[in-house]
């Protein structure tokens, strides 16, 4: 039964990756709800910044609004993805020899952003997150440091510009 439902489970995360990858150019911005890797980004992205002024002024110095947060680039998406890799590794839910591996895609992806080739890019995230599904197949990674890689690494797709 539970290989059943794992299965399942895995299958309905490629299906969303896919989906996140598609990068359909007709399609709007991506929706849903999204998760911040390793940044100060908002969660969701599409989300407009804006500055509210306060009507009247405040009495107490120590209240102020905070400031307004810009969505996270991609650039520093794959970073923090980089980063929660290294922070897998440290606390054993991530070989390191793994670690090295998803690095090294990441740095990949990371090079084809910055050439502003982002199809390229959006092929290496694919290839990125095909293996988080083998390494979580293969019980050589943790649930929870699959899911935060992958709600990442969704992060990162609907973030890259459309082509």
């Amino acid at each position: 039964m539970w290989l059943a439902v794992g299965g399942a489970g895995v299958a309905m995360v490629a299906a969303m990756l896919m989906v996140a990858f598609a990068g359909d150019e007709d399609a709007g911005p991506a929706t849903g709800s999204t998760v911040a890797i390793g940044t100060s980004a908002p969660a969701d992205p599409t989300e407009p910044v804006t500055e509210e002024a306060s009507p009247t002024p405040t009495s107490s110095p120590s209240s102020s609004s905070p400031a307004p947060r810009r969505a996270a680039s991609p650039a520093e998406l794959v970073a923090g993805l980089g980063t929660t890799v290294e922070g897998l590794v440290q606390q054993g839910q991530l070989r390191p020899r793994v670690g090295n591996e998803l690095g090294k895609r990441l740095r990949e992806v990371e090079e084809k952003i910055a050439d502003g080739e982002t199809d390229e890019a959006r092929e290496q995230l694919r290839e990125f997150a095909e293996k988080l599904i083998d390494l979580r197949q293969d019980g050589k990674i943790s649930a929870s440091g699959y899911e935060v890689l992958v709600a990442g690494t969704t992060q990162l797709g609907q973030a890259l510009p459309d082509r």
